[in-house]
């Protein structure tokens, strides 16, 4: 019995050490599960999805409640307020705010190298190869409207990658 009990407690002493040893790393494990899981739900919570984005008038409703934009406000807002100056009707103006979102997420400095060489420039992401007027480059408004000037003429904004994707 005296051996029994003996072994008992050696093997006691022998599944205390493994857990003590491994406490930590169950610890720290258990740590960073809880946090990457904190961090995706904060992270999903305040990062709206493409379809969010996309299809969300809350742009347009902004713009509509401002009818002076021009001079003050997003450039998000005065975008809109510029595409209200042509005969487009709403959806054309948010297909145009999809585009240039998807583009260049409204920045006007915007500039992407392609995998061809060339290079895309402002807010509207007009192609060096294809747009050689650099004027409307890093100029947002002459980019709006040399923009609804190509849709006019085509029909389409299929010069821009991202109106495919909408």
């Amino acid at each position: 019995m005296i051996n029994k009990n003996k072994k008992m407690k050696k093997l006691k002493q022998k599944c205390d050490k493994w857990v003590d040893k491994h406490k930590l790393i169950m610890a720290f494990s258990f740590t960073i599960a809880v946090g990457l899981l904190i961090t995706t739900a904060y992270i999903s919570f305040l990062t709206p999805t493409m379809a969010q984005i996309y299809n969300s008038p809350d742009i347009a409703q902004t713009a509509l409640k401002s009818p002076n934009i021009a001079s003050e406000g997003t450039i998000r807002e005065k975008v809109w307020s510029v595409l209200g100056e042509y005969e487009l009707s709403f959806d054309e103006k948010l297909m145009f705010m999809q585009v240039l979102n998807c583009e260049s997420k409204f920045d006007e400095y915007a500039i992407g190298v392609n995998n061809n060489g060339t290079v895309d420039v402002g807010i509207a992401q007009f192609n060096s190869q294809y747009f050689k007027d650099r004027v409307c480059y890093f100029n947002w408004r002459c980019a709006i409207e040399k923009m609804v000037e190509i849709y006019q003429t085509e029909g389409n904004l299929n010069k821009w990658v991202c109106s495919r994707k909408i």
